[in-house]
């Protein structure tokens, strides 16, 4: 494949923010999304996406509802009631910050098991069928990832790499990476390599960790992800890796594309849970395609100052500007 060159000129452009954020504010008349919703996976199915998101009511355990939107923009549902629950010990406390992703006609979904002291990668799926049909009650649990181990951020890529199933997840404050033969519980890997870091003097020089699954372009995997500084504002970066080597990293982007700037993500004192924050557990294509080019837009969901969600758009060359008006010679090299 091509590889990326970076142009001096180019400069990455931040998302854009819908006009109509926040897209998803607490229900005060449902007792289990009354206080906070936030961190919200997305995915895109028959034309429709399903935002999943994390909500927090008045018991101060987080549970994950749906609300469904033709142009992921404009919210055309929203269910009265859960759709995923906490069950168990490990997670009394509540399932947090779901990410999604499917493989053949199931959809399977990452989730922080929390029990209130450590928040362990919970795994489960559904049958598309069941979730399209709102048979909440047909998710299969298949327990956790790391059992013990305090790893958040998962990131599985949807398509296998020599065979094998490759995932990165944070082990502070690095992201690192890890493959296994299959995707079972607990994960049957050691643990994982190192994989990308915070930078030193840059906006992310804290820590980081993985936001939205992949995305499939044409130049290689987009990835979404979280970098926080040393005054713990969190910021959404971007970073494309190659579509045949998941660990080779082709661009990462110099500048945060999404920061803490419109009042529901500074947060107001007293009416936010934490303030200075943009997390991502969730971004699609705009439009139905498996492979995005240049121009493509993806839209990316966000929890703002963890109390509300918001989604903000960019396009492929918006947030990996050296693609722009790339072509391959014969040899399949840039041209």
């Amino acid at each position: 494949m091509a590889r990326i060159i970076e142009k001096e000129t180019a400069q990455t452009l931040p998302l854009k923010r819908y006009p109509g954020n926040p897209i998803l504010e607490p229900k005060r008349g449902h007792w289990w999304e009354s206080r906070y919703v936030l961190n919200s996976g997305a995915i895109r199915i028959n034309g429709v996406v399903h935002i999943f998101y994390r909500a927090l009511g008045t018991d101060g355990v987080s549970r994950l509802g749906l609300a469904r939107s033709p142009d992921g923009l404009c919210i055309e549902e929203r269910l009265a009631h859960p759709v995923f629950e906490p069950i168990g010990e490990a997670e009394k406390m509540g399932c947090e910050d779901p990410r999604l992703f499917m493989m053949g006609d199931r959809v399977f979904l990452f989730y922080n098991a929390y029990d209130g002291r450590l928040a362990q990668i919970g795994l489960a799926s559904i049958d598309v069928e069941d979730l399209l049909a709102d048979r909440w009650d047909r998710w299969e649990r298949h327990g956790h990832m790391f059992p013990g181990q305090p790893h958040r951020n998962p990131v599985l890529f949807p398509e296998r790499t020599n065979g094998e199933y490759v995932l990165y997840y944070r082990i502070k404050p690095n992201i690192v990476i890890s493959r296994a033969q299959d995707l079972t519980c607990p994960w049957n890997a050691d643990d994982g390599r190192f994989f990308m870091g915070p930078r030193e003097n840059y906006w992310d020089d804290s820590f980081i960790g993985g936001g939205a699954p992949p995305i499939k372009t044409e130049y290689g995997w987009l990835l979404i992800y979280h970098g926080v500084d040393q005054n713990l504002v969190y910021r959404l970066g971007a970073f494309l890796v190659a579509l045949d080597d998941p660990s080779t990293v082709l661009y990462r982007t110099p500048d945060p594309v999404l920061e803490p700037r419109e009042v529901c993500e500074v947060g107001e004192p007293g009416k936010c849970w934490v303030p200075n924050v943009v997390f991502t557990c969730g971004a699609v294509p705009r439009e139905d395609k498996e492979v995005l080019g240049a121009h493509d837009e993806i839209l990316v969901y966000y929890g703002a100052a963890d109390s509300v969600i918001g989604v903000a758009t960019a396009s492929v060359s918006d947030l990996v500007p050296c693609v722009a008006g790339w072509h391959e010679d014969e040899e399949g090299a840039p041209g």
